[in-house]
Protein backbone atom coordinates (compact mmCIF):
# COMPACT_ATOMS: atom_id res chain seq x y z
CA UNK A 1 0.00 0.00 0.00
CA UNK A 2 1.34 3.47 -0.47
CA UNK A 3 1.14 4.25 3.22
CA UNK A 4 4.01 1.18 3.44
CA UNK A 5 5.76 2.90 0.60
CA UNK A 6 6.04 6.64 2.79
CA UNK A 7 6.58 4.74 6.40
CA UNK A 8 9.47 3.05 4.86
CA UNK A 9 10.94 6.28 3.38
CA UNK A 10 10.62 7.79 6.73
CA UNK A 11 12.66 4.75 8.57
CA UNK A 12 16.64 5.50 9.23
CA UNK A 13 16.67 8.33 6.75
CA UNK A 14 14.67 11.19 8.49
CA UNK A 15 11.57 12.36 6.77
CA UNK A 16 12.91 13.22 3.37
CA UNK A 17 10.82 12.92 0.50
CA UNK A 18 12.09 10.39 -1.56
CA UNK A 19 12.01 11.22 -5.39
CA UNK A 20 12.74 10.11 -8.95
CA UNK A 21 15.41 10.03 -11.23
CA UNK A 22 13.78 11.13 -14.97
CA UNK A 23 15.74 10.47 -18.23
CA UNK A 24 14.29 11.21 -21.84
CA UNK A 25 16.76 10.17 -23.93
CA UNK A 26 16.20 10.43 -27.91
CA UNK A 27 19.15 9.16 -30.75
CA UNK A 28 20.43 12.56 -30.53
CA UNK A 29 21.43 12.71 -27.05
CA UNK A 30 20.03 13.15 -23.34
CA UNK A 31 16.88 15.65 -23.29
CA UNK A 32 16.90 15.92 -19.39
CA UNK A 33 18.12 13.91 -16.72
CA UNK A 34 16.66 15.64 -13.69
CA UNK A 35 15.28 14.62 -10.10
CA UNK A 36 11.42 14.80 -10.06
CA UNK A 37 7.96 14.58 -8.07
CA UNK A 38 6.69 12.52 -10.57
CA UNK A 39 5.98 12.02 -14.17
CA UNK A 40 2.87 11.39 -16.17
CA UNK A 41 3.52 9.77 -19.68
CA UNK A 42 1.17 8.89 -22.93
CA UNK A 43 0.91 4.94 -22.44
CA UNK A 44 -0.28 3.54 -25.87
CA UNK A 45 -3.21 2.34 -23.62
CA UNK A 46 -3.73 5.94 -22.27
CA UNK A 47 -1.60 8.08 -20.00
CA UNK A 48 -0.15 7.12 -16.53
CA UNK A 49 1.25 8.74 -13.56
CA UNK A 50 4.77 7.35 -11.69
CA UNK A 51 5.61 8.23 -8.00
CA UNK A 52 8.13 7.30 -6.15
CA UNK A 53 8.00 3.75 -4.67
CA UNK A 54 6.43 2.57 -8.01
CA UNK A 55 6.81 -1.30 -8.78
CA UNK A 56 8.75 -1.91 -11.73
CA UNK A 57 6.58 -0.78 -15.34
CA UNK A 58 7.30 -1.40 -19.07
CA UNK A 59 5.31 0.53 -21.10
CA UNK A 60 5.31 1.22 -24.65
CA UNK A 61 4.42 5.20 -24.95
CA UNK A 62 2.55 6.42 -27.71
CA UNK A 63 3.31 10.12 -29.04
CA UNK A 64 1.90 12.93 -26.83
CA UNK A 65 2.68 15.24 -23.99
CA UNK A 66 4.96 13.52 -21.56
CA UNK A 67 4.82 16.04 -17.89
CA UNK A 68 7.03 16.25 -15.18
CA UNK A 69 6.76 17.77 -11.61
CA UNK A 70 9.36 19.39 -9.29
CA UNK A 71 8.61 21.01 -6.30
CA UNK A 72 5.37 22.30 -7.52
CA UNK A 73 6.27 22.64 -10.74
CA UNK A 74 5.41 21.35 -14.25
CA UNK A 75 7.42 20.98 -17.26
CA UNK A 76 6.33 19.53 -20.48
CA UNK A 77 7.96 17.76 -23.47
CA UNK A 78 6.19 16.40 -26.45
CA UNK A 79 7.85 13.31 -27.45
CA UNK A 80 7.82 10.80 -30.55
CA UNK A 81 6.96 7.07 -29.79
CA UNK A 82 9.29 5.09 -27.38
CA UNK A 83 9.37 3.04 -24.30
CA UNK A 84 9.11 4.07 -20.74
CA UNK A 85 10.95 2.02 -17.67
CA UNK A 86 10.85 2.34 -14.37
CA UNK A 87 13.29 0.38 -11.63
CA UNK A 88 13.71 1.58 -8.28
CA UNK A 89 12.87 4.86 -8.48
CA UNK A 90 14.48 5.23 -11.50
CA UNK A 91 12.26 6.43 -14.72
CA UNK A 92 14.06 5.97 -17.98
CA UNK A 93 12.84 7.18 -21.06
CA UNK A 94 13.28 6.37 -24.90
CA UNK A 95 11.84 8.27 -27.47
CA UNK A 96 12.52 8.93 -31.12
CA UNK A 97 12.25 12.60 -30.16
CA UNK A 98 11.15 14.74 -27.70
CA UNK A 99 10.61 18.71 -27.97
CA UNK A 100 10.42 21.42 -24.93
CA UNK A 101 7.49 23.30 -24.34
CA UNK A 102 6.44 25.66 -22.20
CA UNK A 103 4.37 24.41 -18.83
Amino acid sequence: AASDVYKRQSEGQGVEMMALLLEVITPQGVVVRDEVDSVAAPGVEGYFEVLPGHITFLSALGGGKLSYFKEGRESVLRVGEGVLEVVEDRVLVLVESADIKGG
